[in-house]
């Protein structure tokens, strides 16, 4: 990101993320009175082999430096605490968080409606004015607007002014039928933790506390005509599954679900309005930069201004290059700010203390 937008912005990308975090918190605890389904907890980042540990050893030095507390595990470390024997080591984060999607969207409704917001549901926007003045909807209701807010994800790129600029991801999840018991002993100390490896483009899971492991994924290769069909991801999982953890053979995925997002060359949203209309447009990937991008669009509409809103400007200058997708996501999308800052804290003593309030 240095290299791209250079230092001052790269360390702004950073915070805004942390800060995406911050709100969402924020949001939680207003709305819910069990908060319960937004946990703060730890992820492991799994080293396949030596190259890439000595990698998550430079994340881990970018992420320390600014006051991120990270630590490298050792093969023996990873096997002694978490029961892990296929890993050579591993960058370990108590810096993460995990939320219920499916609690929050229905906590979030419920304030929403307990607040006299009206929500449409099952209604496909036909038409939007061009100056962003009204909408009209399948049944032909037409409805008049102060502004209008797309937040449709991949869908904008339908948008001429995202043209070009945006590129679809097809990602996938599923959650396995209840473990035996016998596993959830032996690793209880992943039910605290998020785990991908560097040997996958983008493969998460963890244990949840009905005794399902959820698994995550994408394809980013995808093509809107050329949906892959969810057996195709479904058995990636499972052997991925099985073959470090032989003894869930057998294992069914009970639930599956899949979606478009869209990705961007630098892999940041797009969020602003657009020229001389009442219409605003939020493009995001990532549940921190989801939050964040609401935020701005409502800063931009309530105070005319936003703490990040040039950051993610639908006009922004994108670099020729973008960062390539294989390197980015082979090890984690994390890598595509924590390694150039490890360069940038080297040559600038003096960001570190900015970062740190010293």
């Amino acid at each position: 990101m240095v290299e791209l937008y250079g230092e001052q912005k790269a360390l702004r990308y950073w915070r805004s993320a942390e800060d995406g975090i911050k709100i969402i918190s924020g949001i939680v605890n207003k709305i819910s009175a069990d908060a319960s389904y937004f946990e703060s907890n730890g992820y492991l980042y799994l080293a396949t082999d030596d190259e890439s540990l000595e990698t998550l050893k430079e994340e881990s030095a970018a992420s320390n430096a600014v006051g991120m507390n990270t630590s490298i595990l050792t093969q023996e470390e990873l096997v002694e605490k978490f029961n892990l024997h296929d890993f050579v080591g591993a960058l370990y984060s108590d810096n993460g968080f995990f939320v219920n999607g499916v609690e929050l969207i229905n906590n979030l409704q419920n304030f929403l409606l307990k607040n006299r917001v009206r929500i449409v549901e099952n209604a496909e926007v036909k038409k939007i004015d061009k100056d962003g003045n009204s909408i009209t909807i399948s049944d032909g209701t037409k409805i008049i607007t102060d502004k209008v807010i797309i937040a449709s994800n991949y869908e904008s790129s339908k948008l001429g002014i995202l043209k070009g600029k945006i590129f679809a991801v097809e990602t996938y999840l599923a959650l396995t039928e209840p473990v035996p018991l016998e596993f959830l002993k032996q690793h209880k100390m992943l039910f605290y933790t998020l785990l991908w490896d560097t040997d996958e483009i983008y493969t998460y899971f963890r244990i949840l506390k009905n005794g399902r492991i959820l698994i995550g994924g994408s394809d980013v290769d995808f093509k809107a005509q050329e949906i892959k069909p969810h057996m195709e991801f479904m058995q990636h999982f499972y052997t991925y599954l099985v073959s470090h953890f032989p003894q869930l053979k057998g294992i069914r995925l009970q639930h599956q679900w899949s979606g478009v997002l869209a990705g961007t060359n630098d892999f940041f949203p797009f969020v602003g309005n657009i020229k001389n209309t009442n219409i605003y447009v939020t493009v995001s990937d990532g549940i921190q930069y989801c939050f964040l991008s609401g935020k701005i669009v409502a800063d931009l509409i309530i105070k005319g201004s936003s703490e990040y809103a040039d950051l993610f400007d639908l006009y922004r200058k994108m670099p020729r290059k973008g960062i390539p997708i294989g390197q980015a996501l082979r090890f984690g999308l994390f890598r595509r700010i924590a390694k150039p800052a490890l360069g940038l804290f080297k040559k600038f003593p003096s960001i570190k203390k900015r970062l740190s309030g010293k």
